[in-house]
């Protein structure tokens, strides 16, 4: 993505003024927005796959990876929009300002459902950054092993935003947060290791013996409204189980299929 404003972001797609997009089983990888013109925000392009203004957005079981830009590696969304994004892995995302995987900035409120954080790199903010009294939503969700260079190794918050977690995963815990507000509800967030399978086809996979097994909420308390759980995880695991799930975008391992790379497949298992 290059030239001036809003052209110099979205890598490959940019969404303005457009309601009821959706976007399901996609891999986005070597994507960039790394042009250095300003538009106001710091650094120019941003959104190295994916730049969303004004507009509402669904994304869903998908694979984000290997992007870059200035601010949000993989994805951008600013001015008032509004996304769900759920049961998708971001991982090996940089941006070399704020927010390695995704930045949220001028009162966006994005909503984060079973998404899984990894391996993700910026300057502020590792997987997740914020700005412009933005708020942004994370329920069901692993935010871990992400580097900030400066500050908010996994998540860094500014400019009046804050940011709601339940049910969530986050490295250190409040220590992998730096920011104005945080509203961790009932307490019902955790700071484990995942135990993330590091090799195989489906990188950031959770074992059986994994402490994020089974600790989701599936209840509508917490779960947005109208929010329908796809029936299958990024593999065609079954999601919920009973009343449980299990935290970020996989289910514990128990498929048996042999993939050789993650695109492949990325399944075209029942929404």
């Amino acid at each position: 993505a290059v030239g001036e404003w809003p052209y110099h972001s979205g890598g490959a797609i940019g969404v303005r003024y457009t309601n009821d997009i959706s976007i399901n089983n996609c891999l986005f990888q070597y994507n960039k927005a790394l042009d250095q013109r300003r538009d106001g925000l710091e650094g120019g392009g941003s959104g190295g796959a994916i730049a969303i203004w004004l507009s509402e957005i669904r994304l869903s079981k998908n694979v984000f990876r290997y992007n870059e830009a200035i601010n949000g590696g993989a994805i951008f969304i600013d001015k008032y929009s509004t996304a769900v994004i759920d049961n998708s892995l971001f991982y090996a995302n940089s941006a070399s300002s704020n927010g390695g995987a995704v930045f949220v900035a001028d009162h966006a409120t994005p909503q984060f459902i079973n998404c899984t954080f990894a391996d993700n790199l910026a300057y502020y903010g590792g997987a997740i950054a914020t700005t412009e009294e933005a708020n942004p939503y994370i329920l069901n969700s692993i935010v871990c092993q992400n580097s900030a260079v400066e500050s908010g190794d996994q998540i860094f918050i500014e400019q009046n935003s804050n940011i709601t977690l339940n049910y969530s995963n986050i490295e250190g815990g409040q220590n992998g947060i730096v920011g104005y507000f945080i509203n961790n509800e009932n307490n019902t967030n955790f700071s484990y290791d995942p135990e993330f399978n590091s090799t195989g086809a489906f990188p950031f996979t959770i074992p059986g013996h994994s402490p994020c097994i089974d600790l989701g909420i599936v209840s509508n308390l917490f779960v947005p409204q109208g929010y329908e759980q796809p029936l299958a995880d990024l593999h065609g695991n079954q999601r919920i189980s009973g009343n449980t799930i299990d935290i970020g975008c996989f289910e514990k391992i128990v498929f048996t299929q042999v993939i050789t790379d993650i695109s492949d497949e990325i399944p075209i298992s029942s929404n």
